[in-house]
């Protein structure tokens, strides 16, 4: 079996209906209560294209893979901790520092308290990140065999869906990057991310306790990020649901947002 030759970041992540009325208050933290800091990344927005990769059976997306070359920074892969808690790929290559001092792997406990009682799971997840091409390359070929093609042939995958994202994105609170997305058809969504083993992120490989803090954040500045657990926070829909619900899916999504985008 190869092993992965980087070892991937957890991501504690939690979407919210991204309410574009509000940015306003957002830039210049004149909501109530105001935000303790908040430092805005630059340049103030960004642009860029995601594709995303996938078999016409979408393999990946049901093993809760996602496969995507973004521009300006190459390959990456998000999985799922569900579907990664199979993954001795994945597992194995955080090793002892993802877990206690008995070298148990927190990854493995957590999954239950992380994923249960979740009517939505575009709200709250939990992911396992890889952008090393190698590494990427070890986890595809665990799916699809030996011999499957490198990145330079795209893993011998296709397309999925392709789009453009214009992105804002601020650490606020010292330890939470907030980010929000507009999309080239016309989406907007956000995200609040705790990123575990990124040096000075003051998050840690429990996935429970990063969406406690995220709760408990996002609760604190309700103004903006809408109702905590249990509130009255909209239907939060991720960038590829919407997407696919606009465009359909496999062929026809990529062949729809062309004409669209003409």
């Amino acid at each position: 079996m190869p092993s992965l030759s980087f070892r991937p970041l957890l991501e504690i992540e939690q979407k919210f209906h991204l309410n574009t009325t509000l940015l306003p208050l957002f830039r210049a933290n004149l909501g109530v209560p105001p935000f303790r800091s908040i430092i805005h990344r630059h340049p103030a927005t960004s642009s860029f294209r995601d594709i995303y990769y996938d078999d016409k059976g979408r393999k990946l997306e049901k093993e809760g893979i996602w496969l995507r070359k973004r521009e300006g920074k190459g390959w990456e892969v998000k999985q799922r901790l569900a579907s990664a808690k199979a993954s001795p790929l994945l597992l194995s290559a955080r090793g002892p520092t993802g877990g206690g001092e008995d070298g148990s792997n927190n990854i493995n406990n957590a999954t239950t308290s992380t994923m249960k009682n979740e009517n939505n799971t575009y709200l709250r997840s939990t992911f396992l990140e890889l952008n090393s091409p190698a590494s990427i390359h070890d986890l595809i070929r665990t799916h699809f065999g030996p011999n499957t093609p490198g990145p330079e042939h795209n893993f011998g995958l296709e397309v999925l869906c392709d789009f453009r994202t214009e992105r804002e994105q601020a650490t606020v609170d010292d330890d939470f990057d907030v980010v929000l997305d507009q999309t080239s058809f016309g989406h907007a969504v956000g995200e609040v991310e705790l990123i575990a083993g990124r040096a000075g992120s003051g998050a840690d490989d429990d996935p429970g306790k990063g969406h406690q803090r995220i709760d408990d954040f996002m609760r604190k500045y309700a103004w903006f990020f809408g109702g905590g657990e249990g509130g009255r926070r909209k239907k939060v829909k991720g960038k590829l649901s919407a997407y696919f619900e606009r465009f359909g899916e496999g062929g026809r999504a990529k062949e729809n947002w062309q004409k669209s985008n003409k």
